[in-house]
């Protein structure tokens, strides 16, 4: 089985996997396994580096990454908090349950979780673990 991925303006948008290349529309090119949506073709038809694939963890396994200390100041922040906190706190919560899961790199969560880095509600180093990928 081959895999095609369709290009425009030199970014790849679709890949499927069959024999024949497709015929239901335009810029339909054979890809290697590495190439998929968002990967960009530079001038004269190389392929960028394809970006790793994000990590996809359920809510629990993210909310896992947090220590049993961490997850109680951030409850602690929901009870007690300024009224600032706790919508910062509440967004990103909700931002993590929209999909049923979490995929790191997100920026979102990103910089919310280095947020909470730099107010202090988790060590620096923890943010790192918290968003490691692989």
């Amino acid at each position: 089985m081959k895999r095609w991925g369709r290009f425009l303006n030199g970014v790849c948008v679709d890949v499927v996997e069959q024999d024949s290349q497709p015929d239901i529309s335009p810029g339909w090119e054979e890809i290697s396994p590495n190439v998929g949506p968002g990967v960009v073709k530079e001038a004269g038809g190389a392929i960028a580096a394809a970006a790793p694939k994000p990590t996809r963890l359920s809510l629990g396994a993210f909310w896992r990454r947090f220590t049993p200390a961490e997850r109680e100041v951030l409850q602690n922040i929901l009870a007690t908090g300024t009224q600032a906190q706790k919508n910062k706190l509440n967004a990103f919560r909700d931002y993590l349950s929209f999909n049923g899961y979490v995929e790191i790199p997100d920026a979102y969560i990103t910089d919310s979780v280095n947020a909470m880095a730099a107010a202090g509600v988790i060590a620096a180093p923890r943010a790192s673990a918290i968003l490691a990928t692989g």
